[in-house]
């Protein structure tokens, strides 16, 4: 056996024998005499003192010493069973476990990341405790890396069985305390047992292990010890066997005794160390409870939140706007300290809302700045944790041979960085042989040092040897949009227009140009908040650069809507701010949204900007629409003769080869109007935008796209007389703008609509049903009601059609149903 172990269990043996409750070096006189007396072996004055640390020990005891002691050892006799009058009343003891676990538990909750309230208790530990009760394991570890709540899984497992009084539990004593009130002296020889039985009022001379196992026998009361926070302990080489030596000793003594349970929480880091002291140790081992979800590989028996429990907190902090919070960014939430500054960013900015993944960033931001840049060895470790990403190549971990030499130069920062859950060490066979590989322990660290690695190579510059190094080593890995988004973070930090204009026009695809362009529009946002955007991203130039590369219409994009909402936040030109809202007022008007609507012609209504596009005002378009969508009188004879000009040809329009952003809106709350007091005259405004705008059909964009669909859409209807050669030739180009992602999703929708109409004309009416059917889940999904309704409406002609007169009536019903929620105008309801 261990020769620490062996001594302490001299120590313990010899101070219960002579009735010492805290020894003094005065005291080592008077031992090393009564050993001399009762053994008639001469043990000196100093080799007390040594053996109780009140002297230097430079080499192990003899072993005619350890004889020595031993047989002055064996004859102390514990056991508290001749001499109960000196041992306080069981119920005594249980009041004291309870001050004491009361005490320790508020502190605990006191101190949580988040106030505890707000959190939830977990189901597995609760599993993992009862199993664990009823067994023969006589201790469980709760293990994990730093900052996934092992302190708020205690107090919730330890609030429960306080206040539940489970008949099987009632009657323990159940003792929770801090590592640190028992662990305190950890240079010292005194073992826990001693402080254990002080802190619950047991006789000095008592054995704590016996004394309970009697109790266990005769009433079934047990001795439930947790100990929280061995991350406080100022551990060091010296120290920490001293406290695994005492850890091992205080499990050892429980042996298989079922009247003492042992849990406690323990750092992934510090428990490698201690298992590889319990490797050896089978007798011990057999005794640990791993846990139910425990994870040989990440060393950890704590798994992340699932979705359910994320939202159960999310609902605590806000209860109003948690659940618009996006499925995919509440997933990346399933590490407790990621829900902490979750918490902090809530309370610090109650009105930031991004729908982007912007605001997991800003966590991951603050979690490094926490525990890398504002901790010391700040430099040290961000090259450390640069100079991995560089030998992991790809690789999600490194060989630990491969960082012998930097382990040289930065041991202390290395040693942080494993206890503060930024790295991990795990083993790995290779070839039959175990090997010790280093990663990070969340990839979205990772992902930051990477960005962080190439930052620095291209110069601190977002430029091309910036994309070239990205795209030649993360090209096809979801890596590389991680990258753009930190990229974007760091450029408008800077406020470097040249930079976000190069990285805006990088993106590879239209998916994830729309992604990162309503990234970057949160973040100006978010910055605007707090008043730390530069000045020079608050220029119009920057809107109209944006907007450029965005595909405009994209109604069936929610992030498209976000984008233009976010950006609306940080204009501060009129002109710039009218395109936004006339913008969101499509939206309106396709959503029948009339209070919104009446709210963006306000908000219109007060900036200092007018402008006429198509001889009209937008304004007073959109004004008429809402009347139209209210049910109101709309008669605006002015509005009415402009529009008739503009049918007729009689508009002298600068010869443009294809429509701006303005023209393109102006053109499609047209359409909008039309289609709600005048459906055939869709037709005509069509004819006169080819006749202004001739190269619209060959032009290669979004909005060249949404025309051509509703074009199609329209002959298919039967309002507008197309040859055949031209059907096939705009679906010719649809199908080609689609391959090459200039067509957005709202415009197939739309052009998936009119194959439904020509399926219909063509008798084929299965085929128009489900093209019908798809585009009624697009439309719904995405709140587009004036769209919704009319394709109900073809949903009940097609079903009519071939006789299903049930559903026929059904999707009629579904159509009035959905006018009467949104409170439409009658001509509404008569429109086809």
């Amino acid at each position: 056996m261990n020769q620490t172990i062996v001594l302490d269990q001299i120590r313990r043996l010899i101070l219960l024998k002579t009735g010492i409750h805290s020894i003094s070096p005065s005291d080592c006189k008077n031992i090393a005499a009564d050993i001399s007396k009762n053994t008639k072996k001469s043990v000196s004055e100093t080799t007390i003192k040594r053996l109780f640390g009140f002297a230097e020990t430079k080499s192990n005891f003899s072993r005619y010493t350890l004889t020595a002691l031993l047989e002055y050892a064996d004859d102390a006799t514990p056991m508290f069973a001749n001499d109960l009058t000196d041992a306080k009343s069981l119920k005594q003891i249980l009041d004291n476990c309870k001050t004491v676990s009361t005490a320790t538990w508020k502190n605990l909750v006191n101190r949580s990341g988040i106030p505890h309230q707000l959190t939830v208790p977990r189901i597995f530990p609760k599993l993992d405790f009862d199993y664990f009760y009823d067994s023969k394991y006589s201790f469980m570890a709760i293990i994990s890396r730093a900052g996934y709540g092992k302190s708020t899984i205690v107090c919730h497992l330890v609030q429960q069985l306080l206040a539940e009084s489970a008949e099987k539990s009632a009657m323990d004593a159940l003792l929770l305390v801090s590592a640190r009130d028992i662990f305190d002296d950890q240079f010292e020889y005194t073992n826990l047992e001693e402080r254990i039985k002080s802190k619950i009022g047991l006789a000095p001379h008592t054995d704590l292990v016996s004394y309970f196992s009697h109790q266990h026998q005769n009433n079934g009361t047990r001795l439930l010890i947790f100990i929280d926070g061995f991350s406080e302990l100022l551990i060091n080489n010296i120290s920490k066997p001293v406290i695994f030596d005492k850890l091992i000793n205080l499990i050892c003594s429980v042996g298989d005794s079922a009247g003492v349970k042992i849990i406690f929480t323990m750092r992934s880091n510090m428990w490698n160390r201690l298992f590889d002291r319990l490797r050896n140790m089978p007798l011990v081992l057999k005794k640990w409870f791993p846990g139910l979800c425990f994870d040989i590989r990440d060393q950890s028996n704590i798994p992340p939140l699932a979705l359910e429990e994320i939202e159960a907190i999310l609902s605590k902090i806000d209860p109003e706007k948690s659940q618009f919070l996006p499925r995919d960014l509440k997933s990346k939430l399933k590490y407790p300290f990621f829900i902490q500054w979750y918490y902090l960013l809530k309370d610090e900015f109650p009105n930031f809302e991004p729908s982007s993944d912007l605001l997991f960033y800003e966590i991951v931001d603050r979690f490094i700045a926490e525990k890398i840049h504002q901790t010391s060895y700040a430099t040290e470790k961000t090259i450390f944790c640069r100079k991995l990403t560089v030998l992991m190549q790809g690789h999600k971990s490194v060989h630990k041979l491969s960082l012998i030499e930097d382990l040289a130069h930065f041991k202390n920062a290395y040693r942080e960085l494993l206890a503060d859950g930024i790295l991990m060490e795990e083993k790995q066979e290779e070839d039959g042989i175990i090997t010790e590989h280093v990663r990070f322990v969340h990839p979205h660290v990772s992902d930051y040092f990477i960005f962080l690695e190439l930052y620095h190579v291209s110069g601190k510059k977002i430029n091309q040897r910036f994309f070239k190094d990205v795209n030649e080593h993360y090209s096809g890995n979801s890596i590389r949009f991680q990258l753009l988004q930190w990229a974007a973070k760091i450029v408008i930090a800077k406020g470097n227009f040249q930079e976000l204009e190069l990285l805006i026009s990088q993106s590879i695809n239209h998916y994830e140009k729309k992604a990162l362009i309503h990234f970057i529009a949160e973040s100006l946002k978010y910055l605007q908040s707090r008043g730390l955007l530069p000045i020079r991203l608050q220029q119009v130039e920057v809107h109209q650069m944006i907007c450029s590369h965005l595909a405009p219409l994209d109604f069936v994009d929610s992030r498209y809507l976000d984008t233009i909402c976010a950006l609306r936040g940080v204009s501060s030109h009129d002109q710039q701010t009218f395109f936004y809202l006339l913008t969101l007022s499509v939206y309106d008007c396709l959503s029948l949204n009339k209070c919104r609507l009446t709210k963006r012609i306000k908000e219109m209504e007060e900036l200092d900007f007018t402008v006429t596009v198509f001889g009209l005002a937008p304004l007073a378009l959109v004004r008429n629409i809402s009347l139209l969508l209210s049910g109101k009188s709309a008669t605006e004879n002015e509005l009415a003769e402009q529009i008739t000009q503009f049918k007729h040809l009689k508009l002298v329009i600068p010869k443009e080869q294809v429509p701006n952003d303005l023209e393109m809106l102006v053109f499609v709350l047209m359409i909008i109007r039309e289609h709600v007091i005048n459906p055939k005259g869709v037709a005509t405004l069509i004819d006169a935008m080819m006749a202004y705008y001739p190269q619209i059909l060959v032009w290669n964009s979004a909005f060249s796209a949404y025309f051509l669909a509703i074009m199609d859409l329209s002959f298919n209807k039967g309002n507008q007389a197309v040859s055949e050669n031209l059907s096939s030739k705009i679906k010719l180009k649809i199908k080609l703008m689609k391959r090459e992602q200039h067509a957005t999703k709202f415009s197939e929708s739309i052009y998936k609509l009119s194959k439904a109409y020509q399926s219909q004309k063509l008798a084929n009416y299965e085929i128009a049903i489900n093209f019908a059917t798809h585009c009624l889940e697009i439309f719904a999904r995405n709140h587009l009601r004036l769209l919704e309704v009319g394709v109900l409406e073809l949903l009940s002609e097609l079903h009519g059609t071939i006789g299903y007169t049930e559903k026929k009536n059904d999707y009629l019903y579904q159509k009035l149903k959905c006018l009467n929620q949104q409170e439409a105008a009658p001509v509404l309801i008569e429109t086809k």
